[in-house]
């Protein structure tokens, strides 16, 4: 069986277009646990933090899901929220973010910490707790007076790749124990 089980990993890495995305996430989830496909069930559930976790989004594909399976999936999300907290609280308080500057350029960068920590209530995934047309809408809401809107950007973008980056491998870092 090892050797199917490695040509499965073969075709499902190698497959083009990629049979796992965020929007078969759950479907992804149930069949890899089903089949006890550890790794792959860890990239759907990765997948996932990009969608709710709600009967709307997963409707269909709750059935291919065990109620044991979809506790272990609630509490990885759980977790990636909680690492995602902790993750962009250490940003905000790092001497790095204090060194930006003070003032108006701290108000931005403090702003920014504060515009993503509010963002991960809702959304799980780096990608979408740092979506750049989201953060570039709220920026531009911002009242900045006389700063240059190319200094806040410049200054918030910088703020929203470093974010962005360190949250991928804060995320990637979260495990689902499947036990047995």
């Amino acid at each position: 069986m090892d050797s199917t089980i490695t040509c499965i990993r073969s075709f499902l890495k190698d497959h083009k277009p990629l049979l796992f995305t965020a929007q078969n996430s759950f479907h992804a989830y149930g069949v890899a646990r089903r089949y006890h496909l550890k790794e792959e069930a860890l990239v759907a559930a990765r997948l996932t933090l990009e969608r709710s976790l709600n009967f709307d989004e997963c409707g269909e594909d709750l059935r291919l899901i065990s109620g044991a399976d979809l506790i272990k999936l609630r509490r990885y999300r759980e977790e990636c929220t909680k690492v995602a907290r902790y993750c962009i609280g250490q940003l905000k308080t790092s001497e790095n973010a204090v060194y930006r500057g003070s003032g108006f350029y701290a108000y931005s960068t403090v702003w920014c910490y504060d515009h993503f920590l509010n963002r991960v209530s809702d959304k799980l995934s780096p990608k979408l707790i740092t979506d750049r047309e989201g953060f570039e809408t709220a920026l531009k809401n911002q009242g900045y007076g006389n700063v240059s809107q190319a200094n806040v950007t410049r200054i918030c973008e910088s703020v929203r790749a470093e974010v962005e980056a360190k949250l991928k491998v804060a995320i990637d870092e979260v495990g689902i124990v499947f036990g047995s």
